[in-house]
């Protein structure tokens, strides 16, 4: 429990380090805030419910070269529901079609995996070892901030993919709703020009919060994630934190 609550501010001061763009994703209005930052705005999901995308947008990320897309939204769905869901990487499209999937280190703190994903077109499978670190703020919000472990190398038949950073804030919006804050900035390693990778990414994480929608919300129960976050011990170790950030 402690160690979350310490985690969650080196997790924040870690993002801020890679240059995730913080001061966009906490704007009071993201969707004003991209415009500002020189961000492109994008279409959101055609089945995204009213008043609930409040900013998405992508830019170039001049240290990597790459794409840096954020999203800000809203879920009729708990915080932890939205936390088990990215932690147990039972997303769907959201890491594509997993084609391996292998956990090597896991801790409330900390899950560090390898696996393969076989993504849309234009893009081909990639095998990608990334660290997952977790904590927890004062003001409530847990934190998560996901990175490529430097120096790692694919298995032979495998394409590399890069995450630079994959950062979430998930901060509570009432008894059953919280905030999504993302932004991601990953490398597919493909001979495409930018602006095809840049649309294609935009068009996939779009997609991925209906999917968020429907495992969080409606099939919340079927999916399996109900019974992970009862048995799960770091969910309890989160459960604790949280409490305590609440001041309970």
């Amino acid at each position: 429990m402690e160690t979350l609550l310490k985690s969650g501010l080196e997790v924040v001061a870690a993002a801020k380090a890679k240059g995730v763009p913080i001061d966009t994703l906490f704007s009071t209005s993201p969707a004003a805030a991209l415009s500002g930052a020189a961000f492109e705005t994008h279409e959101g999901n055609a089945v995204d419910p009213p008043g609930t995308l409040y900013g998405y947008g992508s830019k170039p990320d001049e240290a990597t070269q790459c794409h840096c897309h954020i999203v800000v939204r809203e879920f009729a769905a708990p915080l932890l529901h939205l936390v088990t869901l990215i932690r147990e990487f039972d997303l769907g499209k959201l890491a594509g079609d997993l084609k391996s999937f292998t956990v090597t280190e896991n801790t409330p703190e900390r899950v560090t995996v390898e696996y393969t994903s076989i993504l849309p077109w234009p893009f081909e499978p990639r095998w990608i070892r990334a660290t997952m670190r977790y904590g927890v703020l004062d003001s409530g919000a847990v934190v998560i901030l996901g990175e490529s472990v430097p120096g790692a190398s694919p298995p032979a038949g495998s394409t590399l993919g890069t995450v630079h950073y994959s950062f979430y804030h998930i901060s509570p919006a009432g008894p059953s709703k919280c905030v999504l804050r993302r932004a991601i900035c990953v490398d597919m390693h493909l001979p495409l020009p930018a602006f095809v990778i840049r649309k294609s990414l935009a068009a996939h994480y779009a997609s991925d919060m209906a999917l968020i929608d429907k495992d969080v919300g409606a099939a919340w129960e079927s999916s399996g994630l109900a019974e992970r976050l009862a048995k799960g011990a770091c969910y309890r170790a989160m459960e604790q934190a949280l409490a305590k950030a609440a001041g309970k």
